[in-house]
């Protein structure tokens, strides 16, 4: 089967493409595509977010509202398009293609682990996959955290048993699996088998916020600016305690696993205060070392396990900036600098390493998450339950996704977002269907 996956995270920098041939039990990446969103979109889905929140609109309303309605259309529409250019680019058409892997966009999540009564689980996805496959013409396999969510999964992060696949592939039977994006979340594979994985904590998202605010750029490639500046240990302790926080106040990087994170728990703007370029500049160097901090922390949640693998296997646009992947290496290695309360916890993880560390950015590692689209597609066409419950802590085996077949029916659709946004537990018998 030829099958293509397609992501878009909420870095929202732009949509990862990869073409996959999966024959023989094996993944074989046959083509890449990589399109930056246009400032319009990015900006007008930024804006969605935010008013999502803010409690501005509710998820049962966004159907009705014509600002989400356009802001989808177009985002769907930019998405059939750089897939027709992928195709195009391999000389392939349409009905070469037997499946595409589509995330959608996330506005929301709202998974168990921080819930509230006031506020039960949810995960809110754009992204209308009839609408993909008609503009297409190809099958779509989209929706994949609903069927998580509704058996009181997690929702996220569903990469852990492709990365399992891709240990075997890579001959690995003992390695972390290390994504950095928006948020960080890694796998851990002992035996060839993924124990758990979970989401760390925020990655990108702090450092591009204040780029994007203070030099209008998205991003600091290679760290051009945050190397110009210093640790600020004090806004390093703030971060830790203050920045990350549950509806009810928990501290979310504190909290037991299993657990998924969104940028709605992520709270910067009270927190630092830029007035100059130093302090621009070293504010920029202390969240970069924060992103870091945070990946090598998030290892403390490992438990009964006497041994930790020493393989990192480092994917996803994040470990780019060097002042966040040196952080995280010195750390581990014992040489970087901690907080002296998780100066014990630190000591702690780094006895159960046994031998020296190695790191690795894999080829193909910036489409890790679109391949796993791909691999989602191809588990849901063979109707293969995805990954062990315990993974996101949901109660059963379950096939995750839905499908979308091509029409001609073009016009008005009624899956513009997740089945499992706010408030699908008051119709839960049919959207379990």
């Amino acid at each position: 089967m030829k099958i293509i996956g397609v992501m878009t995270g909420n870095s929202l920098d732009g949509c990862d493409i990869v073409l996959t041939e999966f024959k023989n039990g094996r993944m074989n990446d046959l083509a890449f595509l990589s399109k930056k969103i246009s400032v319009s979109l990015q900006k007008n889905i930024l804006i969605l977010k935010k008013r999502i929140k803010n409690r501005e609109i509710l998820s049962e309303n966004l159907k009705n509202d014509s600002f989400f309605l356009k802001t989808h259309d177009n985002y769907i529409k930019w998405i059939k398009s750089s897939i027709q250019e992928l195709l195009i680019q391999e000389s392939l058409k349409a009905n070469d293609i037997d499946l595409v892997g589509f995330h959608g966009q996330t506005l929301d999540h709202n998974p168990p682990s921080v819930a509230t009564s006031e506020l039960p689980a949810y995960t809110l996805q754009m992204g209308s996959g009839q609408m993909l496959s008609d503009l297409l013409g190809i099958p779509v396999v989209y929706d994949f955290r609903s069927d998580d969510v509704f058996f009181d999964g997690e929702g996220a992060p569903l990469i852990p048993p492709h990365n399992e696949h891709m240990a075997s592939q890579m001959g690995l039977k003992d390695a972390f699996f290390y994504n950095a994006g928006n948020t960080s979340n890694l796998a851990l594979i002992l035996n060839g088998k993924v124990l758990l994985g979970f989401d760390a904590g925020p990655f990108n998202e702090f450092s591009d916020k204040v780029v994007r605010e203070y030099k209008n750029i998205p991003f600091d490639k290679d760290g051009f600016w945050g190397l110009k500046g210093q640790l600020d240990m004090q806004l390093l302790e703030r971060l830790f305690y203050q920045s990350v926080r549950t509806r009810d106040g928990k501290n979310y990087l504190e909290l037991p696993i299993p657990k998924s994170a969104d940028p709605t728990l992520y709270h910067l703007d009270d927190i630092i205060s830029i007035h100059d370029e130093k302090s621009f500049v070293d504010t920029l160097f202390t969240l970069s070392y924060f992103s870091g901090y945070v990946a090598a922390f998030s290892l403390n949640h490992i438990e009964n396990i006497d041994y930790l693998p020493t393989n990192f296997i480092l994917f996803g646009g994040g470990w780019k900036n060097p002042i966040a992947f040196q952080s995280f290496s010195n750390i581990l290695n014992g040489t970087g600098f901690v907080l002296k309360e998780h100066v014990t916890i630190f000591d702690c993880i780094r006895r159960k390493f046994k031998k020296d560390l190695k790191f690795v950015f894999p080829d193909g590692g910036t489409y890790m998450e679109a391949r796993l689209m791909a691999d989602l597609a191809y588990s849901f066409e063979k109707k293969y339950p995805w990954g062990e419950p315990v993974i996101t802590g949901r109660t059963k085996d379950v096939v995750l996704g839905r499908k979308a077949i091509p029409s001609q029916r073009k016009g008005q659709y009624t899956d513009y977002i997740s089945r499992a946004s706010e408030g699908w537990q008051k119709t839960k018998a049919t959207t379990q269907q």
